[in-house]
């Protein structure tokens, strides 16, 4: 037996009214009618009439995409080899400055191969950096939501404009409520949605992944509130190394209208986005040249690295048993390519030569690091700003020629935890080598009466020494 007998249905109206019907349709009525085609501001990608979420890490590149999107859609140009629907566009960033606005579109305009004068009327920058508060709805503390001023300025610009097209970066500046409660984040896409049909176009609103490496930080309302989700990155190689530091790839991570997971590869060229096949044939045959040199050149270093954690010595000589390139091919590191591109990657430019020494150097550095973390409980990134301190130092030791292999190096912690690398000259002087002990002078001697440690300069010399002596002999073999 039901303990609430009453069913819901038999509540009467709060406000006594009698109750009125949803917005039904009838599937008969389209029957003799075309199925609408769907719309798309950017074709397969963002939908009309719709807010889409673009997410990926600071060092992307949205707010470039974002803004270069913003002048196809005002030229009605296509953009990465998709049309995109003409309207006028808003891109609005409450993080650059006009400056940069401006530096960004002079670029953008060269790569598109327009000037700037095309697009008056048509596309409209706005810097919002400085603002109080640039959050279109806040919540109180019982969680009903506030509508700003903020979001009444923006529909209003839009519409004076004739805006059908706004691109808003970003998410942390725009939303004034917790980005991990679902009915807030709700409001906001819900807000952003209402927007889009408000304006008859399309929103793109921007934000960042989180910390443990899912697309998008925050409630899972993210996801599901939206219909569409788009994923920019560097792409990475199956050991998460970066092959190509100007390739991207934007994917598809939602997709309610299209089909979920497909990407666009592109790269960054001369302060702008170019789509691969808007390169010309030459320079696509040189850039994959690039690449596959650049991603042999890493085989090459990690097989280097291999032998020497082993501790096993490797030859410059082509006729010896232990000749780098052969012994590098036997190696599951090498990944197959070969001896004849491990020799191309060895017997490269000096570029390549110079990767090499600062490859050794960062050998030195792990060793570095691990001494610090034993001794001092230093953090890894600390150990390296050692490491990069002394490297320096003795670059200017031996361009002055005032260099001794014997020379000892002090790093310890002042009273506030900064971390501070000095050294007691034979006469008496002492040097600092870092920013944070320029700034502590008074503090240093402070410092060495508290935990530190000395360091031999041949920690860091030896290894940098010795990689100058293979590639003096691998420069001379290609000689």
């Amino acid at each position: 037996m039901s303990r609430n007998p009453r069913n819901l249905a038999s509540f009467p109206p709060a406000n006594d009214r009698a109750p009125t019907l949803l917005p039904l349709l009838n599937p008969a009525d389209w029957q003799d009618q075309d199925v609408p085609s769907r719309e798309w501001a950017w074709a397969d990608y963002i939908p009309h009439r719709q807010a889409t979420y673009l997410t990926g890490p600071g060092s992307a590149g949205k707010s470039l995409l974002s803004q270069q999107l913003c002048t196809c859609i005002a030229l009605g140009l296509p953009f990465m080899g998709k049309d995109t629907r003409q309207a006028v566009a808003i891109y609005a960033t409450c993080e650059d400055d006009a400056d940069e606005l401006h530096r960004r579109q002079k670029a953008i305009c060269d790569a598109l191969g327009v000037p700037l004068s095309a697009l008056s009327g048509k596309l409209h920058l706005v810097s919002l950096t400085g603002a109080t508060s640039n959050a279109l709805v806040t919540f109180t503390p019982d969680g009903n939501p506030i509508v700003s001023d903020a979001y009444r300025t923006l529909l209003h610009t839009a519409r004076a404009t004739g805006a059908g097209f706004l691109a808003l970066d970003n998410v942390a500046h725009l939303f004034g409520g917790n980005e991990n409660i679902r009915n807030q984040v709700a409001v906001f896409v819900g807000m952003l949605n209402n927007l889009a049909s408000e304006i008859d176009g399309s929103v793109l609103f921007l934000g960042h992944p989180n910390k443990a490496g899912q697309d998008f930080s925050g409630s899972t309302a993210w996801e599901n509130q939206v219909r569409s989700r788009l994923f920019m990155e560097v792409p990475k190689d199956e050991e998460g190394n970066v092959p190509d530091p100007d390739a991207r790839v934007l994917v598809r991570g939602k997709a309610n209208y299209a089909r979920n997971g497909e990407r666009i590869g592109f790269r960054w060229l001369k302060w702008a986005f170019v789509h691969d096949d808007d390169l010309p044939e030459d320079q696509r045959e040189e850039l994959a040249a690039t690449i596959q040199a650049n991603k042999d050149n890493d085989i090459f270093l990690r097989c280097l690295r291999e032998m020497i954690r082993r501790e096993q010595a490797v030859s410059e000589n082509v006729a010896s048993r232990t000749y780098a390139p052969l012994v590098f091919s036997k190696m599951p590191e090498a990944k197959g390519i070969g001896k004849a591109r491990l020799e191309a990657a060895k017997l490269g430019s000096k570029h390549r030569l110079g990767r090499l020494l600062f490859s050794l150097s960062d050998i030195a550095a792990i060793a570095l690091l691990h001494t610090l973390n034993a001794s001092l409980k230093v953090a890894p990134s600390a150990a390296w700003e050692v490491h990069a301190a002394l490297e320096a130092f003795i670059v200017r030791k031996l361009e002055k020629d005032d260099f001794a292999a014997d020379m000892k190096v002090c790093v310890g912690f002042d009273t506030d935890g900064a971390l501070l690398i000095w050294h007691i000259a034979s006469d008496g002087v002492l040097e600092t080598f870092n920013d944070a002990a320029d700034e502590r002078m008074f503090n240093t001697m402070a410092a060495s009466r508290r935990a530190h440690i000395t360091i031999p300069m041949t920690a860091i010399f030896d290894p940098i020494a010795n990689a100058n002596l293979i590639a003096q002999k691998w420069e001379a073999d290609d000689a």
